[in-house]
Formats: structure tokens, sequence, C-alpha cells
């Protein structure tokens, strides 16, 4: 798990100069207050004026440092080691900071006068270990800034107590360097995840003499290249002064969200603001229960979904509302808290959008019955479809939002930022005496003290997470203007801004999957085709079924009903732009259609039809590979794996489970050959004949209609013609025909429906989902977690690093 990390974090990291750093992603002090602690600290003899000729470079070994044109660390700190002088000089200007807080030298105004952020902080140099409810690990910090001086000076400190993490390394040797930096992005990663107000973080690590900068954030994480603060300690002291002064926003903490109770010390719960207006035109919601685990990701970027049980609150001191006037609800309600790119629409947006287009499809001037996609559908058929539209009561089998806020943009990636991946380490010149600056001249607009040729620190060149070997040869030759243009472009699309949404929902439901029976689940699954076909009638696909997505709430008298939720990935079919037309690979892995697993068409195939769902011939020959476009099909072709996964994996059946486990038929990861036991159930020779010896007894002729089912869906790909894909009529026949099979299934429900679904150990209502983006998460089960999990998080981009996981839910 450690190395899946650092792996994982390490792919999201870009680098770039101090000076870039500092410009771009530092908090900025109040004017002139960088000059003021500089003068206190010369007062104080922790810096002194260097005489502007007086240039000296003593060995490191030794205890004595090397100065700086402007100022030097004092004679008397000479003989202090490297991590010492850090330590010390932090501390120092906390001091200072205080003082010229109390006498009104300095005034914030980030903050309001009574939140001195200064006078209620504390550097502690201590080495602590992380605490953490939800993550059990070794980790630790040699230092930090905590957000409250109150400390106790425990052995433990949790992960919403930490500001900004520091490591100290005594040397550096590249062993020692990487260890450094790999304990930098695993605190990172802890602190991001463990902390639910986290918009980012920084963090500092020193090796020797020299300082890195860090900056994690819900879109990229970045690292300054490393500069020695003994030769410059002006550096240091712009970057203390910068975090040690800024407020908790500028640090990192949404101020929209803040712990409960506000001194909290172990595992806390938090109130969530939803601004309608201005800051007094708001809801709070205090959260009472994590839904899912919301602390496993391997990353801190992409979405971070966090879904939570909670009651609404009448301030942010937890107390209970007095009315409930206005919408406002005493009872509980969902809230769900995301991180989506900025310019991409919201889920409410795409909720209204969906809402609105289903009304114009049904009360647009041509009757909706006559809708290509249901030519081929009958009487029977029409009658569920117009029980929906009557009175829009479509909307209830969707989980509504009823309230919603989203935040700024997370700041863009900077310019001239640089690959991670393609670094070269600074230390070659290090801050040797005899090198020249000569090879640096492009960078002379990055730099502040250019005049300074006596320090080639001037000449930051590349670093890499692990230090290359260096060599006595002669420098590399630095990439052209124009390279470097093309990469930053490349960098700045790989990693766009986002923003971070909160929607409230007023329904708990159960996810399919725990119904308490596979009758209920079947039926749930029944009443979704009804939709997700009333959606791709009026222009849209869904893009994300699985059991996370497809919910039910019991209502008295009706029984379970559906409610459709996720729909951030739902998007127009067609689709209108080119990006949403050629990101085709989106799901949840355990219940994702094989052609977009495989990016392959299914195709070629034989003239099989829907007779009947007699057992059709099956097709052995190669599919060819072709576009893919997300439609219809491959939602309904969800639906399908889930309800196999549902007859196979969630009945307690032992030989079932056996058979999924031993062929790898849910997995939690992207599968991408055509020829592996899943995608051959669909795309080569079909469900094998002698499967239903590992079924459960009573479920045989259910799961010769479901085999049956399937044939028909490869047969509707094979017959449809590839240049017909966005052609909505030709879907008319994987609609009538999957809406047929499940009718058909009601004439023997009494074999199959009454069976009990597996009872989950902790009831999951609606799952955070792990983590959507270009990595998927993999959390191993812990001992006391049930070893198969269907809560796997879905995949949203098109690289895809996983390893396996299990197939029953997490929560049972």
């Amino acid at each position: 798990m450690r190395n899946q990390i650092i792996e994982t974090m390490t792919r999201d990291l870009v680098d770039c100069t101090f000076e870039t750093f500092a410009d771009h992603y530092l908090p900025k002090p109040n004017e002139g207050l960088v000059d003021t602690v500089l003068a206190a600290l010369v007062t104080v003899d922790v810096l002194e004026k260097r005489p502007t000729c007086d240039v000296s470079s003593t060995s490191l070994s030794s205890g004595k440092f090397a100065q700086l044109s402007g100022h030097s660390f004092a004679t008397g700190l000479k003989q202090t080691t490297a991590h010492g002088l850090f330590a010390d000089t932090a501390e120092k200007i906390m001091d200072i900071l205080a003082l010229e807080t109390k006498s009104h030298l300095c005034e914030d105004r980030r903050s309001s006068p009574p939140d001195e952020p200064y006078k209620k902080r504390l550097f502690s140099r201590s080495n602590r270990s992380l605490a953490s409810a939800a993550s059990k690990c070794d980790y630790g910090v040699d230092a930090c800034l905590l957000g409250n001086s109150n400390d106790a000076g425990n052995s433990k400190v949790g992960c919403h107590e930490i500001l900004i993490p520091f490591y100290f390394d005594r040397s550096t040797e590249d062993s020692d360097v990487v260890q450094i930096r790999e304990e930098s992005l695993l605190t990172a990663n802890l602190i991001m995840n463990g902390d639910a107000r986290r918009a980012f973080l920084y963090g500092i690590t020193t090796e020797s003499d020299r300082v890195s900068a860090w900056y994690f954030s819900r879109n990229h994480s970045v690292k300054a290249d490393s500069f020695s603060f003994v030769k410059r300690p002006e550096r240091l002291i712009h970057l203390f002064v910068s975090l040690f002064s800024a407020n908790d926003e500028a640090l990192g903490l949404d101020p929209n969200i803040v712990l409960y109770p506000k001194e909290s010390s172990g595992n806390p719960s938090y109130i969530y603001r939803f601004l309608t207006g201005s800051v007094d035109e708001c809801r709070l919601f205090k959260t009472t229960e994590a839904i899912g685990d919301h602390t496993g990701s391997l990353r801190v970027s992409g979405h971070t979904t966090r879904v939570w049980k909670a009651v609404e609150v009448a301030n942010f001191d937890g107390e209970p509302l007095t009315g409930t006037g206005n919408g406002m609800k005493a009872e509980g309600v969902v809230i769900k808290d995301v991180w989506v790119d900025a310019t991409a629409e919201t889920e409410k947006q795409i909720q209204d959008k969906i809402f609105k287009s289903i009304n114009e499809f049904v009360e647009g001037p041509e009757p909706w019955r006559d809708h290509p996609c249901l030519a081929e559908f009958t009487p029977s058929q029409f009658s569920d479809l117009e029980s929906l539209v009557a009175n829009k009561h479509y909307q209830e089998r969707f989980l509504r939002i009823r309230d919603h806020y989203h935040g700024p943009a997370t700041s863009p990636v900077a310019k001239n930022s640089r690959s991670h991946d393609d670094s070269e380490d600074s230390e070659d010149s290090g801050d040797s005496d005899d090198s020249d600056d000569s090879d640096d001249s492009d960078d002379s607009d990055d730099s502040d003290d250019s005049d300074d040729s006596d320090d080639s620190d001037d000449s930051e060149t590349r670093e890499a997470l692990t230090p290359p070997q260096r060599s006595s040869g002669s420098r590399s030759t630095k990439p052209s203007r124009s390279v470097l243009d093309e990469e930053n472009e490349r960098i700045q699309a790989r990693f766009p801004p986002k923003k971070r949404c909160f929607f409230m929902f007023d329904e708990f439901c159960t996810r399919v999957s725990h119904l308490p029976t596979f009758g209920d689940a079947v039926d749930i699954l029944r009443q979704a085709s009804q939709i997700l076909l009333l959606m791709f009638c009026s222009g849209w696909v869904h893009r994300d079924i699985s059991t996370g997505n497809v919910l039910a709430l019991k209502e008295e008298g009706v029984g379970w009903i559906l409610k459709l939720a996720d729909l951030e990935y739902a998007e127009e079919f067609p689709s209108t732009n080119q990006k949403g037309r050629g990101n085709w690979k989106i799901g949840t892995p355990y219940f994702m259609a094989s052609e977009l697993q495989t990016g392959e068409r299914i195709v070629n195939g034989s003239n099989d039809t829907w007779q009947d769902f007699s057992r059709n011939v099956r097709s052995k020959r190669a599919p060819q590979k072709q576009v893919v476009v997300h439609n219809l099909q491959h939602d309904l072709e969800s639906l399908w794996w889930i309800g196999f996964y549902l007859g196979l994996v969630k009945l307690n059946h032992q030989a079932s489970l056996q058979w999924c486990r031993d062929n790898r038929i849910f997995d939690d990861k992207i599968e991408p050959a055509v020829n592996s036991p899943r995608h051959s159930l669909i795309m080569g020779a079909g469900i094998p004949e002698d499967l239903d010896k590992f079924f459960h007894p009573d479920l045989n002729d259910f799961m010769d209609l479901w085999a049956k089912l399937m044939s028909g869906i490869k047969t509707e790909y094979q017959a449809r013609p590839v240049d017909k894909v966005t052609d909505k009529s030709t879907y008319a026949g994987i609609a009538s025909g999957f809406a047929r099979a499940l009718d058909a299934l009601q004439s023997f429900r009494d074999d199959w429906g009454p069976i009990p679904l597996k009872e989950p150990t902790v009831e999951s209502k609606k799952r955070g989902r792990g983590e959507p983006n270009d990595t998927v998460t993999i959390v191993a089960p812990r001992a006391d977690q049930p070893e198969y999990s269907d809560a796997g998080p879905s995949v949203k981009r098109l690289r895809v690093v996983a390893s396996t996981v299990p197939l029953e839910d997490k929560k049972g």
C-alpha cells in the first residue's frame, strides 16, 4: 500500500523553480512584513548584514555556513547543525510575528482582528506520530505547524491538527533524500484524505541545508526546486513568513467546512456551510456518520468524493434548529462533497437539464410514443413509461438534489512548470564555489537575485524525486523555450483546475445489492431500465451504472422504488463536444460494458435474433476494433452485469462465488483483453453450458433466461452498423428486448424472488465513490472487513492503474 501511494502521488507531481512557487503558490504576506521580520532577526542576532564584498564559503561538515549577499546567519550560529538552525529560525519567526501582532505593527487584512493566525498557532519541533481514525499507519512528522497553540505535547497528533508538516534529513545521500521525500508524499496523502476541510496542503522537507517546498491540491501537486537556506536565508524567511502569517483558508482549509467540536482531538465531525447568497444567508449541516470509506485513496487529486449522513443545525456551534421553515430540515439528510473540473457542469445542473430534456420529449410537438427507439414496444410496455411521464412522476425515480453549492476554482498549474518525470537534479552544481551560471541566462527572469554570480543556486535546474547519479562531464543542454512551452501546455491540459461542490439529498437510500431479497433487487433493475430508456429517448446516457448508483427507497404501501443517483458523468447523446465523444472509458469496472473496457466494438457476428430468448449460436469470430461511443446499450449491459453479480456473488452460495473468483469475472480494474474470461461471456464463446452447476439451486431458470438476455445483447451489438451507432432507431431492438426479458422473468418470480441477498455487515446506504479519476483506488481489506467488495471506484479517465480487489461489498 505504501509503495502504491508513493507511485500514484508522484504521477500528479510537477516541478518548478522556487521563484515560480513563491509567486504562484505561496500566500502573499502583507506588504513590508518580510522586511520587518528580516530586520527583527538582525536585532535578535539570528541574521547579520553581510558586507558587500565579503564572500566566504566553508565546509558544511565542519558546522560552518557560507554567506549570501544581503544577509547571512549570525557568526554565533556557525556551529549550529542545519536542521537545528532551520527549526530555531522557524520558532524565532513565530515569536516575531506574535510580537508584531501584539504591537499592531502588522495588520493581517485577510482575517478579522479576533482571528490572529500566528497568535493561535504553534511550531512544534517534536517528532510526532500521525493519528488517523480511519487509517492505521506508522507515518510521522519531524516537526509541524499546529493550528492550536494549546498543544498537550502528546506523542501522536491528529491529521486535522496539522497545518503544515515538516521533514528533516541530516544528509544529502540519494537514499536519504528519496526516503524523506517519500515520507512527505505519504503524509500529504493521509492529511488531505483524512481531513474533509482540506482543499490543498503545503509541506516542507530539508536535506542538510537544502529546503524543498511542496504544494498538494485537488488537481495537481508541486515540488519547488531545492535551495540552500544557509546561503539564501532571505528565501527561507520569505517562505516562513508567507506560510506562518497566512490565515487558515490561505493554508488550504475550506472556510465552508469547520470541525465540530472546534477543538476536536479525536475523530471529528464537520459542519458544512451551503451559501445561498451572502455569508449570512446559508444553511449548516453537521455530519453524523460517514457513508463509505473517505480515506482509502491512493492520491489526493481527483474527485475525492465524500458522502455523509448529516443533520441541519442552527450555527457553527452545532445547536439544533428551533424551526423548520424555508425548506430547513431537522431530520437527517445526506451530504455529498465532490471535486469536479472547474469548467464542468455540476450534478445539479446536469439533473436539471435531464429533467428539462425529458419534459420537452414528452410535451413536444411529436407524440413521444412515436420515437424510433420505441418502435418495437408493445402496448403493455408503453404502460410502464406512461405511468412514469404522467405528472412528471419520473422525477421521483431519481435521487433529487435539494440544495447545492460550489466553490471557486483551484489554482491552475503554474506557467513554466515541468513534468516531474522528465526532471533533472539541481545538486550537480549544488552551491559549489567554482560553478558558473553561464548556462542559466534563460532563467534570469525567474531569479530574484540574479546579480549574485557567486552563488550558483540561482541556476535551479530540474530535480526528480530520486536524484540522478552525478557525472563529472559537462552540463546537460537545456530544452529550447518552444519545447518548454509545449511541455507546459501538456501539463496544463493534464491537470485542469477543479471546483468543490456540495449537494444535499433528503432521502436515505439502500444500494440495490443491499436489498432484502433477490426479487427486490431485480425489480429495481427493471425500473432502472425504464428510466435509462426514458433518458436515452430524451437525449442522455448515464455512463456510470453500478450498485452504488442504482439505489432504492421503500415507500409505504408501494414497496421498493428506484432512486437513480450520480448523474455527474451523464452526457448528452450523441455528444455535442469532441472531448466527450473521445471519453468513452467511463464507469465502475465491476459493471462496465465489455466494449468500454476493451475499446473494441462487437461486430461481424452471426444473424441471431431475439426469438423467444432461445439459446443462440454464439459467434467465435474475433471482434474488429472500431470507434466506441457510450450509448444506451452500454448502460443496459451494466444492469445485466449487476444482475449477474447479484445472482453469483450476493446469494451466499459458495460454488458460484468461487467460480467468479477463479475466473476473475468481477475485478476492480479495467480488463482490456478481449479473450479474458469476463469479456468472453459476451465477446467470445458466451456463457458456459455447464455453468448452471455453480448456480444457487433456485436460480437455474433465472440464469438460463439471463444468459439468453446476454445473447440478445450481443446480437444487437453485432447487428448495429458502425456508421449507425448514434442513430437512436438502431436501439429499438435492445430497448424492447431488454424489457421483454425482464417481463418474462415475472412468470416464475416465485422461484427466484424470495431468495435472500447476503446481508451486509454494516448497511451502506449510499457509497462514497473511491477515486473517480485516472487511477483506480484499491484498498486492501482490513482484518475487520469482508474479503470482497462491489463498492469499487469509478474510472473517469483513460489511464487506469490498479491491482485486483475482490467481489463483495466492503461493508458486506
